[in-house]
């Protein structure tokens, strides 16, 4: 909400209060970790939280995003904030209303996401456990070329490379394992570099 205030209201550099906003969540969590735990680094979880289906509901959550933007009014309307805000506007939407609720169900689904992590698969905390993923998922989006279907196989592609390492290292690979840490990078920059100039974002993006 902080964000979409930060961004929709003021007008501020997308780019720019991301940066900030994610600088301030990581300081804050590594703050939050110290009071409760100590200057550990980590935190074990004493009761860890069952497992539920969250890989599932977000794989169903993608045809759902796609019929919802494409065949319902109010998908229509979202679109419309993000190529034309001054066509959504003149039939009676509210651009900044619309922008700020796709901002805040983005947020609840990253952290959904980020809940899962630590509660669920990991069952612990450890400071910069997502590794810089949430930047790949940035290459994603652009890669997928802000589609649904499009960033899921995008999103499947960069998790099936991430395996690959895991692969390469349990099978006794001779090269320095830091390769293997980079690889998912490396492969998110190259792609980028190939794909960034023919992916159209929506046109009002960030205005």
């Amino acid at each position: 909400l902080p964000f979409a205030w930060l961004v929709v209201r003021l007008g501020v550099d997308a780019v720019v209060a991301g940066t900030a906003w994610n600088l301030l969540c990581f300081g804050a969590t590594a703050v939050g970790l110290d009071l409760l735990q100590g200057d550990s680094g980590s935190a074990r979880l004493v009761e860890p939280l069952p497992r539920f289906l969250l890989p599932t509901i977000a794989l169903l959550l993608v045809p759902a995003a796609a019929l919802f933007l494409g065949r319902t009014r109010p998908g229509l309307a979202v679109r419309a904030c993000g190529e034309d805000p001054a066509a959504a506007r003149a039939v009676g939407v509210d651009v900044a209303r619309a922008r700020i609720a796709a901002v805040l169900f983005g947020g609840a689904m990253a952290a959904a996401g980020g809940a899962h992590l630590a509660l669920v698969e990991s069952r612990t905390f450890v400071e910069e456990m997502t590794a810089g993923r949430g930047f790949v998922a940035l290459a994603v989006v652009v890669c997928g070329r802000w589609s649904p279907i499009g960033v899921l196989v995008a999103a499947l592609s960069f998790g099936a490379i991430t395996a690959l390492q895991f692969q390469f290292q349990a099978r006794g690979a001779t090269v320095p394992y830091h390769v293997f840490l980079a690889l998912p990078y490396l492969v998110t920059l190259l792609v980028l570099a190939g794909v960034a100039g023919r992916a159209r974002a929506p046109a009002a993006l960030g205005k």
